[in-house]
């Protein structure tokens, strides 16, 4: 091997030792460990995702937090762009993780998105450390949208960026927003609900984590989507989820196709919609 092969793998197995002996003493000594090496595990664990993985977790720090909530401030506002600033209002899990529950353009009157809210999104991978797992409670069935949709009223018209340790976007999360350009969806993402981003209008190719089981009633109806779609890997695609999408093949895997806006596993009859104008059957274009 080359001089920097060997560098490069001295690297990574110095990460994973000190990965390890971090984790061990944090077993041994959790009761009782001091938050600087807290702090020293997590950090640890980050540089290893950034020398893997290429990628950086983002963390923000809260505005302030209470018994339940936390509340940060995610984006700054840019005049030049009519851009105002984005709050978030997250809801602390036994676990030590965060879902986000409500948005503002302040950090006061938390509701489901408004109408200022505009251009493009960032979403930070944590606040305080606590990692984003969750964009909305809801996980339903049909074309039902979840009230606490967190960004339902809002008008993003730019491109998103979602949390890297995502599993979940609940129904309608992001409802009224038209969001532009590719969609990149996070490794860990399990679940997309009706209608979450029924009103954007991705293009590209989309590719699917191989986590992903459940695609909802309207989820990308107006998106653009093209080429493969990979959904072997998924339990259910409702009706309406890529309706205006161009797709050329489909890779269903052992997934059925029939009726199942209701419920039920599989690909719906009218899901996927094709590039010569007809919804997928089994068939491709």
């Amino acid at each position: 091997m080359t001089n920097g092969t060997n560098q490069g793998l001295f690297v990574v197995v110095a990460i994973i030792i000190f990965g390890i002996f971090i984790f061990i003493s944090y077993l041994l000594f959790r009761d009782t460990l001091k938050p600087s090496l807290g702090g020293i595990f997590t950090d640890g664990l980050e540089q290893g995702l950034c020398s893997l993985k290429n990628y950086c977790p983002t963390d923000v720090e809260a505005e302030r937090e209470d018994e339940q909530f936390i509340y940060a401030k995610i984006r700054e506002a840019n005049p030049s762009k009519n851009e105002t600033e984005i709050w978030i209002r997250a809801d602390k899990q036994s676990d030590g993780t965060l879902v986000i529950t409500s948005s503002s353009t302040t950090d006061s009157n938390y509701g489901s998105g408004s109408t200022l809210m505009t251009g493009s999104l960032t979403i930070p991978d944590s606040i305080n450390r606590r990692k984003i797992i969750s964009i909305g409670k809801g996980k339903l069935t049909g074309n039902q949208i979840d009230k606490s949709a967190p960004f339902k009223g809002a008008k993003f018209d730019g491109e998103i960026r979602l949390p890297y340790y995502l599993q979940s976007i609940g129904s309608g999360a992001f409802y009224d927003s038209s969001f532009t350009g590719t969609i990149v969806l996070p490794d860990r993402l399990e679940f997309i609900g009706s209608s979450a981003f029924s009103k954007a209008t991705f293009t590209g190719n989309l590719s699917l984590p191989d986590s992903l089981k459940d695609i909802g009633y309207s989820a990308f109806s107006k998106s653009n989507f093209s080429g493969h779609l990979d959904v072997s890997h998924t339990r259910l695609i409702n009706r309406y989820a890529f309706m205006n999408s161009k797709i050329t093949t489909v890779d269903k895997g052992n997934l059925e196709i029939g009726d199942i806006l209701f419920g039920g596993e599989g690909i719906d009859t009218s899901a996927i919609k094709l590039s010569n104008g007809v919804f997928y059957n089994g068939n491709n274009a």
